[in-house]
């Protein structure tokens, strides 16, 4: 596959010699880009549409977790492809028979449908393939919270659109990008399926006593204006004297498509 070629692709596109700055998800920069190239810490995730994924009261809660899990070509039949290293479908599995097994949690698994389940999920999971965004914002409101087992990931959007919906998350530690996320008000980090019971107990007794508020985290912290004007510092920072705008008649910036007369959201 393409997608794995990582040292081909960087052998012919030399991209961190080619580029003057980084927007980046890491924890540890400086592993990775030269020391004097500017960089911040800022992901596409972070300019989730809060006003667009929100919480409907209507929906009723029917699954413990939610996980997504998309096939990298929903029409093989295969459940070992690039998608299955990038969103840690092997940890997932290990973790997956806890849940099922020993905890009895019903969870909802998007985008592995007929892919072999561990244990005795097939009992307690519902399964799909790929579905809408519409669907996929209902299938946030019927879950308690997310499951991120991911590790070679930039930055899920599922994780920020999750706790727009004021889901709390589960995350694995060493996920690479999205880290930040997570905090005493949005979930818990875990590491393997050996200390992955303890940190559902906790977050569960959480969820039960309402001590987190993931949406209100995210529309105080990220979002499209707050992030938006800290790409824009960025921008202008770094790179000034070539923007034909004036700082002052930009607001903030976002990456992908514009968002004009932008409200701010309600929590």
């Amino acid at each position: 596959s393409t997608y794995e070629k990582f040292q081909d692709n960087y052998d012919k596109y030399k991209y961190k010699e080619r580029c003057k700055a980084w927007i980046h998800g890491f924890r540890d920069p400086e592993n990775y880009f030269p020391e004097q190239v500017p960089r911040v810490l800022i992901s596409e995730s972070d300019f989730c549409d809060c006003n667009i994924n929100k919480p409907d009261p209507n929906v009723g809660k029917k699954y413990d977790f939610l996980y997504i899990c998309l096939k990298q070509n929903e029409s093989k039949k295969t459940c070992d492809d690039w998608a299955t290293y990038n969103k840690n479908w092997t940890l997932a599995k290990k973790c997956l028979k806890v849940m099922c097994d020993k905890l009895h949690m019903k969870g909802l698994l998007i985008g592995r449908k007929d892919c072999e389940l561990p244990g005795i999920c097939h009992k307690y999971m519902d399964t799909t393939n790929m579905i809408s965004n519409d669907e996929l914002r209902k299938c946030y409101d019927q879950s308690r919270f997310i499951f991120l087992p991911n590790y070679a990931d930039a930055s899920p959007r599922v994780l920020t659109e999750a706790m727009c919906h004021n889901l709390p998350a589960l995350v694995n530690e060493n996920i690479l990008g999205g880290w930040k996320y997570i905090n005493e008000e949005t979930g818990q980090f875990f590491t393997s399926e050996d200390d992955i019971e303890t940190s559902i107990k906790l977050l569960m007794d959480n969820i039960v006593n309402k001590k987190y508020n993931p949406r209100q985290h995210f529309i105080n912290n990220y979002g499209v204006v707050n992030s938006g004007k800290r790409l824009k510092d960025f921008f202008y920072d770094t790179f000034g004297n070539q923007i034909n705008i004036p700082r002052d008649k930009c607001e903030y910036m976002v990456p992908g498509n514009p968002k004009t007369n932008y409200l701010e959201c309600e929590l």
